[in-house]
């Protein structure tokens, strides 16, 4: 079966991996796999696997915004025809948006996927009004969660809805449980206000005279970068803060945190969590509308905190830098994500999906 995928670019972010990951799985079997994007292979932060066939737009950068603003209508034609696919599938509202309107009379089923939680966020009115005008048509429309499959079950036949989960990345190193890491709270993701980075700062300002030893840090970039440091200033944290910025492999950082937290406003399925439960780590996490709560089973290998709520997160994260004992018996199960969200276990739901398509 030849798959095409479609996708704005490969920059930093949780849908460009996990397109990246599934075409260099099927490029890995050796099956017909092609990735188009409306981004150039030189701004890709995910290598592909060289059995993935590429397209990508390449016009002069004064035309590029017509292409990344627009349907990209005839590039997009062009590319999937070109192809010659089986099924197409596209990542993000706007990108699925393109890829229904360019394949009207191509007769290709064409599934899309959310990414985020869109109940969350809103379109501009242009791209609400195409989304509702477009989606209906789709072969199929897939979700991470089932928290999501209710909105799904509104823009689409019912029949049309899937839950596909991401799969967590397998990490560099080997998981072992029995190691407690360092005394650091670590957490992951663009530096944006979704990520609720502000709200995790304000939780570890509030335990943080009471675990002297312990310091707080966050992987990533991101427009918030200026605003965080100023804000761990004003909380008298700047000695026990760290932006390491962007890093391609996290997992020897993850490795050394004593607790990971995620923070977030809210979440599709969050790549970072189900990666440093893979790493054994203990995780506090908000329970956010969609997302942790079908990571996380509460108390078990993980603990859910009320969403948005800086203040119980930083009960929960007093509760697990107090007692040893508890971290490690989290710690123990969180790696089993690795089996429940495997990647073979992933790509065998999306293959019978296509099964059912074709």
């Amino acid at each position: 079966m030849r798959v095409t995928l479609f996708v704005e670019g490969l920059r930093p972010g949780g849908a460009d991996r996990v397109i990246s990951e599934m075409a260099n799985f099927w490029g890995a079997q050796g099956r017909p796999v092609t990735l188009i994007t409306l981004e150039p292979p030189a701004r890709d932060f995910y290598p592909l696997h060289p059995n993935v066939r590429r397209i990508a737009w390449s016009p002069p950068g004064r035309l590029r915004s017509l292409a990344q603003n627009t349907l990209g209508f005839g590039f997009l034609r062009r590319a999937i025809t070109a192809s010659r696919p089986d099924v197409v599938v596209s990542f993000l509202d706007e990108s699925n948006v393109r890829a229904l309107a360019c394949t009207l009379d191509l007769k290709i089923p064409i599934v899309i996927s959310e990414r985020s939680d869109p109940r969350q966020y809103r379109l501009r009115a242009r791209w609400r009004l195409l989304r509702r005008a477009f989606y209906p048509l789709a072969g199929a429309l897939v979700v991470q969660s089932r928290a999501v499959a209710g909105w799904a079950e509104k823009m689409v036949e019912p029949r049309k809805v899937r839950v596909i989960p991401n799969p967590v990345r397998l990490m560099t190193l080997d998981a072992a449980p029995c190691d407690p890491g360092e005394p650091v709270v670590m957490s992951m993701g663009r530096l944006i206000k979704t990520k609720g980075f502000d709200l995790l700062l304000d939780a570890f300002a509030e335990i943080a005279p009471r675990f002297p030893e312990w310091r707080l840090r966050i992987i990533g970039e991101g427009e918030e970068r200026p605003a965080l440091l100023a804000q761990a200033a004003r909380l008298g944290l700047t000695d026990r803060f760290e932006l390491p910025g962007l890093i391609a492999d996290p997992a020897p950082l993850l490795r050394q945190a004593g607790v990971y937290a995620l923070s977030s406003r809210y979440e599709g399925f969050p790549n970072a969590l189900l990666e440093a439960m893979a790493c054994a780590r203990p995780v506090v996490a908000f329970d956010c509308p969609a997302g942790p709560r079908e990571i996380i089973r509460d108390e078990l290998d993980g603990l859910l905190v009320a969403p948005g709520r800086s203040d119980a997160l930083a009960a929960a994260l007093a509760r697990l830098l107090a007692s040893p004992s508890e971290r490690a018996g989290l710690a123990s199960r969180a790696p089993e994500v690795r089996e429940r969200f495997s990647l073979p276990r992933v790509m065998a739901k999306w293959d019978r999906l296509f099964s059912e398509l074709v």
